[in-house]
């Protein structure tokens, strides 16, 4: 059982309901367990970093996050086994030699428990971009991210859908759809 106080939250079990473990996080709103239960977010909106990965079994604080515009509790995505999470990014860049914004999206993919961004095909730790990604999600029984894309770049360009597997990050499936109309996961 997890019980939210103000200044801490309690993790209580056994036949006798006694403490397993206490973090000292005030103001938590939300606690999300990996799938594997060896690690959890903690979901803190009014703290300097609410969003605050741990390890469940060694009881330490592995990484903190500040949150950006339109995050919440949900922004955090586990993997189906708990060895990855991820969340979607936007930024606002501007065009090269142009006053015209744009935004460009991507997907962060952590990989646990070291919660280092997975390495591209490079060896660099980078983000993934996707051109006009809308949402992600994990697929059920695999390390797979399944996300939907608007690409604005591209001329031409329908909407799709994406299967992408992680940590490799190679397209598994792409499916270009013509008609963009209740295009969702």
């Amino acid at each position: 059982m997890i019980v939210i106080k103000a200044d801490k939250v309690e993790f209580i079990g056994g036949q006798k309901m006694t403490p397993i473990l206490t973090i000292n996080e005030p103001k938590v709103e939300a606690v999300r367990f990996s799938p594997c239960e060896r690690f959890l977010m903690v979901y803190s909106p009014k703290n300097d970093f609410p969003y605050a990965i741990w390890n469940f079994q060694t009881h330490e604080k592995i990484r903190e996050f500040e949150q950006e515009r339109e995050e919440d509790k949900d922004t955090f995505r586990w993997s189906f086994d708990g060895n990855f999470i991820a969340k979607k990014i936007k930024k606002i860049v501007q065009k090269e030699g142009q006053e015209e914004e744009i935004e460009k999206t991507y997907i962060a993919v952590y990989e646990l428990p070291s919660m280092k961004m997975i390495t591209d095909s490079d060896g660099n730790r980078t983000s993934i971009a996707v051109d006009g990604l809308r949402e992600f999600v994990w697929a059920p029984h695999a390390n797979v991210i399944v996300h939907t894309s608007f690409p604005e770049q591209a001329e031409n360009a329908f909407p799709r859908i994406t299967f992408l597997h992680i940590p490799t990050r190679k397209n598994i499936h792409v499916h270009t759809h013509k008609d963009s109309q209740d295009f969702k996961l």
